[in-house]
């Protein structure tokens, strides 16, 4: 009933006024018997009169008879449209619904039992809950835990059961949404709890892009003691099934995650207690780009000083890609990375982690494409009670790519081994050492090692080094860097010794250098401008082959404060001071302020109010000496000869400067300066300035110029004296003005005044007429510009504007019989070289912004490099509908052969493409390009040839046909000759087989290629296959070192680029090769072979007298690198001399074979490598420049090279022959042996080192038995002995006689010295008849009445190319002595193969002895013979009688050099 209904509605919201005291109402109840009761219209205020509750219905079906066994069982309620505002005033004041709690707390605890309630189903919809704490500031940007705001709350529950040992709830349903986006779109789950185990079933969590599922959730709590031990002894078991976030679900938690909408999958097993946690079976996935496998534990979590955690990453891969992705979803809009993340490629982890928080052990490497770096760490946080955190350990790499990570071509690999130790503290600042080794950094192709790293920090203070000991510098660095005190301090030292730039890559300018210094700095100070202190470099030494910079110091310092500051310099080379207030950091901004007032147009100086000016107001004064070393050594473009002065002032309180400059002598810009004088001064109303002083130009010619500018009010008016008086005449004044202006305050007008004035510029007269120019941004305005001289009609007029944006303005250039060899002389322009004589005029306008001339042009004697061509007669006009300038032109030789020019200009596209058809033009002007390695290049080419590209790269393509060609080469003193094709491709220029041919007309076949990147980066590979080929042919003034004409057969190879050329080569030596060696210097003191024995002098101990022989590098007039590498089969068709004592004249010389490596260079002496061994040769042997005697080197004789010819071992054994009178050494012996004159041989033996070689002289008689041998060696036991007989019989031809010796028939020494000295002329006179044979002769005497005379011819000669041998002795005795007065002794040898080991010999020889002649007067004085002959060297037996192998047609080695043709194809 209705009014039963409402009776019983007021009666509760009486009774819960009253008793709540507050305000709240039903607005209408409805009552089923007995089981549902349903509120609508329902509010709740606190005493606030705030809104706790506010419902539209609260519904309830419930079963009255459980109620009987004190149970509260629901069928079903629901809560519907509500809304629920839970709020407190702060953190620590209750809530605004504790009054109501209050209200409804029980008196006393009852003893009644327990009522169980049992909800089969709740529904909430549609509800709206806040809870707010008051005083709490409103966060909007992320979940507010202070102020929530959930709308849209729906839920569907069941409680089966709230008991702790049957809990049953069911969450079939929960929907809601936060105000901060946090939204849950579904939550189902199922607690139970059944024999003291908790069990969590059907977990499923639904975010928006999100879901989490359990497979497996328990909890087992059997074994607590009470209901508060469960949080301790409950043992938990987690199955995450596999699940997957969008962290963006999760931005209002976490706000950095706010556009990560990519999914991450995950799983993984939880288990243990809350003391004991495991984690296991982690697995993270972001889709391919990133996977993550772990696994971990803690335990004692809930105690801090007892947390032992430990966990272990099997896997972390992230993809080049995922690092992208994953970066890029923290931010709203996609940004390109940096360089160095897209480096690192795909990027993967493995390490693991175990300790207590205060001290905790990891280790971890990470592998990245550049490579991998280890860690091994140990840290802690609050080890003890001084100690916030700290951490330290090891960090290792090797090997890895710094310049790939870097993307920097000058770096490579790194490889380290760093120590950390890093300490903070609960108090003060972070503190920390660093210290190890790089084992290995590369930089610029250059790898160091081991270079020292240590440091220390300790919040206000950093301090460490680096050091470097490597064979190509060493380099220390220490220094101290203090924030502690009130004006930071830094305080280092620095030294390099013998760094060498070049070695170490750093730079290719300084080619065998080394610097060395030692730098010590120490200053303070906030800013640059109170800086105090000083930097010092001393001991500085930059030392190359031939250059030499040696300073003792260089020192900079600062000091004073305020105004009284000063700083100066102090070296050898510049000297100074600048002293009073100066502010580096202003000093720019106030100069412009200076400048302004008097060009305030063109400077526009606009003051900055937040950047104050400070005062500067100093002097300084500065000196610098010669900079020939600087200069020369750093290639700077001024180079000071005569000490020059600079001084001058700067006020800017008063706005005035002055600058002075005394330069007595310098060179700039390819120049001489002298009496050079530059002022520079202002005053109130105008800047005036001077530049005066003498150019001597390349020419040597001596210009005086002196130039006066005045500058006011934007106006800089300028007068110039130009004179001299050499051949190439200068005279001219000239007065020009510069106006600047900024019209309607916008952009600035610079306009140009050239008043009408003469010049005498190189002997020619120029009337330059009054003219204007004008320039404004775009545009350019020239109106009469005209200079013209009557010496040949030249006139040069330029009128008209150019403009970038109007095509239809024109600047007009005109030229009539403007000599190009005068303009090219008299700007001494060397890069290109045009000549003869232009008339014809240039239109220069623009097209689309691009400029472009249309031209119309005749050029008589047209030249170019010095290379007359003939008339060029060139015609350009524009295409209006393509905007392409068409060319059309010719040049006609003076044989009437014409080259046609056809082509086009394209302005806008900046692209060209222009043809030359030749009938014939002359190369030569090529020379100019390959000057450094070639000359004299001649030639006619004809052919079909274009040049395209763009304005900056242009390329050559087609075929060229030289005829007549020929070039030399610079190094080898060679010329060759050619006619053949050259192939132009767009980068490459090539030709296949071309013979070249030697002055002699030997052929060889030169192929080759040429890469080149439009003509910049030239890459070339010559090869060359020759027979008999002039390789070589320099003279001794171009290389005293080696000289000589060498002829070869084989190949080589000459490859390299602009900076580098390597020339290789493997050949035989031919016919007609002489080569002349000399690695000596002309000092007696260090090669002559005799010395004579002094009182010694002290010497330097510390003279290092290998330096003595140093051997020079290939010298050239460029930078050109060159590098020579020859394998050499040296045969005997070649001769090669060495000289061995410059001053006495010692050479020898010999033919022979080996295997010989030779290389040499500009940045390497020549060395050489193998063994030669000589067959046949001669030493000429000079004795204190008084005697000249050539030995007959013996075959056998070698010489052996190991690198520096200085340390060549020679072993050479050399003869020479002569006839002896044995009665000058012991008239017993003479009488003994029956015997008289007999043949003696002198032996020369040289051994040893090139460089102090050991000579032993020796006395053989070959004719003679062992016994006269034997008695002759008896009379010269000494070695002094054998030295004078050597002297005697080398001088006289006559053995020296001894104080002890026996002899009454001694040969007069006076007819001795005449018969030799006579010989000797005779000898010298008839050996130059004829180079063929060797021609000598021998006139002995023994007494001084010439009453017994011999006299000899000496013949000898190599036949037939070498196998006929011929030594011939002929003469005349007069002697009562002898039986026959004619002496006759001849040796022939036919080397039957070529190597001369099978010979067959004749010989017819005199007999001494007087036993040979018969006592009836028969004749045996003369003995014959005839037979064959082998020779053969060998270590054994087996050797000897091995067969010998079959010998290779080509004992080269070619295969060491490939051919052209296998590296590309030459002809199509």
């Amino acid at each position: 009933m209705p009014w039963v209904q409402n009776y019983i509605k007021e009666r509760i919201v009486a009774e819960l006024r009253n008793k709540l005291q507050t305000n709240l109402d039903i607005e209408s109840l409805y009552i089923q018997p007995f089981n549902i009761i349903q509120l609508n219209g329902v509010y709740l205020n606190d005493r606030n009169d705030s809104t706790i509750l506010r419902a539209e219905k609260i519904y309830a079906d419930f079963n009255l008879l459980p109620l009987l066994n004190k149970q509260l069982v629901f069928n079903a309620a629901r809560l519907s449209d509500f809304e629920v505002n839970l709020a407190k005033d702060s953190a620590q004041a209750p809530l605004n619904i504790q009054f109501i709690i209050d209200a409804f707390k029980p008196k006393q605890e009852s003893n009644n039992a327990k009522i169980q309630v049992e909800i089969n189903s709740i529904n909430i919809d549609n509800g709206h809950f806040r809870y707010d704490i008051k005083d709490k500031p409103v966060m909007t940007d992320k979940f507010d835990a202070n102020h929530i705001d959930v709308k849209n709350l729906n839920a569907k529950f069941a409680l089966k059961s709230l008991e702790p040992d049957s809990l049953n709830l069911e969450v079939k349903k929960l929907q809601l949404e936060d105000k901060s986006g946090l939204k849950i779109d579904n939550l189902i789950v199922r607690v139970i709890t059944q024999n003291d185990r908790l069990f969590v079933k059907g977990f499923k969590l639904s975010l928006p892009k999100s879901m989490l599922q359990f497979d497996k959730c328990e909890i087992n709590y059997s074994d607590s003691i009470s209901a508060k031990s469960i949080i301790d002894r409950a043992v938990f078991d987690l199955k995450i099934a596999p699940s997957y976030i969008a962290l963006k679900d999760i931005a209002p938690l976490v706000p950095a995650f706010k556009y990560f909408e990519d999914r991450i999958l995950f799983k993984t097993d939880i288990e243990g207690t809350l003391d004991s946690i495991k984690v296991s079976n982690l697995t993270l996935d972001y889709g391919d780009q990133l996977h993550l496998s772990a696994e971990g534990a803690l335990n004692n979590f809930r105690d801090k000083e007892k947390l032992w955690i430990s966990g272990y990453v099997n896997k972390l891969t992230v993809s080049e890609q995922g690092v992208s992705k994953i970066i890029n979803n923290f931010s709203e809009t996609k940004k390109e990375l940096p360089a160095i993340l897209n480096q690192l490629g795909n990027i993967s982890f493995n390490g693991n982690i175990s300790g207590y928080l205060k001290k905790l052990n990891a280790i971890g490497n990470i592998s990245t494409q550049p490579g991998t770096v280890t860690a091994l760490l140990d840290f802690g946080f609050n080890p003890d009670e001084h100690t916030a955190s700290y951490f330290k350990g090891k960090v290792h790499t090797v090997d890895f790519q710094l310049g790939e990570l870097l993307k920097n071509k000058d770096l490579d690999d790194i490889s380290f081994d760093l120590s950390v130790n890093v300490n903070k503290p609960n108090k003060g600042h972070l503190k920390g050492d660093v210290d190890g080794t790089i084992s290995k950094f590369t930089y610029k192709k250059y790898t160091y090692h081991d270079i020292k790293l240590d440091g220390q920090y300790d919040g206000l203070r950093i301090n460490g080094g680096v050091a470097l000991d490597d064979e190509n510098g060493i380099f220390n660095i220490n220094g101290l860097f203090d924030l502690s005190k009130k004006d930071p301090e830094l305080n280092f030292d620095a030294r390099l010794k013998n760094v060498r730039f070049d070695k170490l890559n750093l730079s290719d300018k300084y080619k065998e250098s080394y610097l060395s210094l030692v730098i010590d700095a120490n200053f303070t100070g906030k800013s640059i401008d109170d800086i105090q202190g000083y930097i010092k470099a001393d001991s500085i030494r930059f030392l190359q082959p031939d250059k030499r910079l040696e300073m003792d110091n260089f020192i900079i310092q600062a000091s004073g404060e305020d105004t009284q500051r000063s700083l100066t310099i102090q070296s050898d080379i510049i000297n100074g001071e600048i002293k009073g207030a100066y502010s580096f950091s202003t000093i720019a901004e106030s100069v412009k302020r200076s400048l302004n007032s008097y060009l305030p147009s063109l400077i526009n100086y606009k003051e900055n109010p937040r950047h104050k000016i400070k005062e500067n107001n100093l002097t300084f004064e500065f000196i610098i000496n010669n900079t020939e070393a600087v200069s020369s050594i750093f290639k700077l473009p001024v180079t000071i000869f005569s000490p020059s002065k600079i001084t001058g002032y700067y006020n800017n309180n008063i706005e005035r400067f002055k600058l002075e400059a005394f330069l007595p002598s310098l060179a700039a810009g390819g120049g001489k300066i002298q009496s050079g004088y530059f002022l520079v001064e202002n005053n109130a109303d105008d800047i005036k300035s001077n530049i005066s002083g003498t150019f001597v130009t390349k020419n040597q010619t001596l210009n005086n110029l002196s130039s006066d500018l005045t500058i006011s009010h934007d106006v800089i008016d300028v007068h110039t004296l130009f004179l001299n008086k050499d051949e190439s005449r200068l005279k001219g004044e000239l007065s020009n003005s510069f106006t600047f202006s900024r019209p309607d305050n916008k952009f600035l007008q610079t306009d140009i005044h050239f008043k009408a004035g003469e010049l005498v510029l190189n002997n020619t007269l120029w009337n330059i007429g009054d003219s204007h120019i004008r320039i404004v941004p775009d545009k350019v305005d020239v109106s009469n510009f005209v200079i013209n001289s009557t010496e040949n009609d030249q006139r040069l007029g330029i009128d008209g504007t150019f403009s970038t944006k109007d095509k239809d303005e024109v600047l007009l250039v005109k030229l009539q019989n403007i000599n190009l060899d005068y303009v090219f002389k008299t700007l001494a322009i060397s890069a290109l070289e045009f000549g003869g004589s232009a008339s014809g005029q240039l239109a220069v306008s623009t097209i689309d912004g691009q400029p472009y001339a249309k031209v119309n042009l005749e050029v008589d004697d047209f030249a170019f490099n010095n290379t007359v061509l003939g008339h060029l007669s060139l015609n350009s006009g524009l295409d209006n509908e393509t905007k392409i300038v068409n060319m059309v032109g010719s040049i006609t030789n003076q044989n009437n052969k014409i080259t046609k020019i056809d082509g086009y200009i394209n302005p806008i596209s900046q692209e060209l493409s222009i043809d030359f058809d030749s009938e014939e033009v002359n190369i030569a002007f090529l020379n100019k390009y390959v000057a450094t390695l070639f000359n004299n290049i001649q030639g006619v080419g004809h052919g079909d040839v274009r040049l395209s590209g763009n304005f900056s790269n242009v390329t050559v393509e087609g075929t060229a046909f030289i005829e007549n060609g020929g070039l030399g080469i610079n190094f080898l003193n060679t010329y060759y000759t050619f006619t053949d094709t050259i192939h132009m491709k767009k980068d490459l220029i090539y030709f296949s087989d071309v013979a070249f041919h030697d002055i002699h007309g030997n052929t060889a076949l030169i192929s080759g290629r040429v890469v080149h990147d439009y003509f910049t980066n030239f890459m070339y590979y010559v090869d060359l296959k020759g027979d008999n080929f002039m390789l070589y042919n320099a003279p001794e003034k171009q290389n005293p070192m080696i000289y000589g004409t060498l002829f070869g057969s084989g190949t080589g190879v000459i490859k390299g680029d602009e900076r580098v050329v390597d020339i290789n080569g493997n050949m035989r030596t031919n016919s007609n090769t002489n080569i002349y060696m000399n690695f000596m210097e002309e000092t007696v003191e260090e090669y002559s072979f005799v010395k004579y024995k002094t009182k010694e002098s002290p010497s330097d101990s510390l003279e290092n007298k290998e330096d003595k022989f140093k051997l020079s590098r290939i010298q050239t007039d460029s930078e050109m690198e060159i590098n020579m590498d020859f394998y050499i089969d040296a045969t005997p068709d070649a001769t090669v001399e060495v000289l061995m004592d410059p001053v006495g004249g010692d050479r020898l010389r010999g033919s022979g074979s080996g295997a010989l490596q030779f290389t040499w260079g500009t940045n390497k002496e020549p060395m050489l490598y193998g063994t030669y061994m000589i067959n046949k040769g001669s030493y000429n042997f000079t004795f204190q420049k008084i005697m000249e005697r050539k030995f007959t080197i013996q075959d056998g004789s070698s010489v052996q090279f190991r690198g520096d010819p200085f340390q060549a071992n020679i072993d050479i054994t050399a003869i020479y022959r002569v006839i002896a009178n044995l009665n000058d050494l012991d008239q017993n012996l003479a009488r003994t042996t029956g015997q008289a004159s007999v043949p003696v041989n002198c032996l020369l033996n040289i051994t040893g080192a090139l460089r102090r070689p050991n000579v032993k002289l020796d006395i053989e008689l070959p004719s003679a038995d062992p016994e006269v041998q034997r008695q002759v060696k008896s009379l010269m036991s000494t070695e002094d002995m054998i030295n004078r007989q050597i002297v005697y019989l080398l001088l006289l031809s006559k053995f020296y006689t001894p104080n002890y010796a026996v002899t009454e028939q001694k040969t007069s020494d006076l007819a001795a010295v005449a018969s030799a000295t006579l010989s000797a002329q005779l000898s010298k006179i008839l050996s130059q008849i004829d180079d063929r044979w060797q021609i000598g002769t021998n006139i002995r005497t023994s007494d001084s009445e010439f009453s017994s005379t011999e006299v000899e011819l000496l013949l000898s000669s190599r036949l037939l190319n070498d196998r006929v041998l011929f030594n011939g002795n002929f003469g005349y005795r007069d002697n009562p002595m002898t039986q026959d007065a004619f002496i006759g002794d001849i040796d022939i040898e036919v080397l039957l193969n070529r190597v001369g080991t099978w010979r067959l010999k004749a010989y017819n020889h005199y007999n001494e002895k007087y036993y040979y002649v018969g006592s009836n007067g028969g004749n045996g004085v003369q003995t014959q013979g005839i037979g064959i002959l082998y020779k053969k060297d060998f270590d054994s037996l087996r050797e000897l009688f091995a067969r010998p192998k079959k010998v290779q047609k080509d004992t080269l080695r070619s295969d060491s050099i490939p051919s052209v043709h296998d590296i590309v194809k030459m002809k199509k």
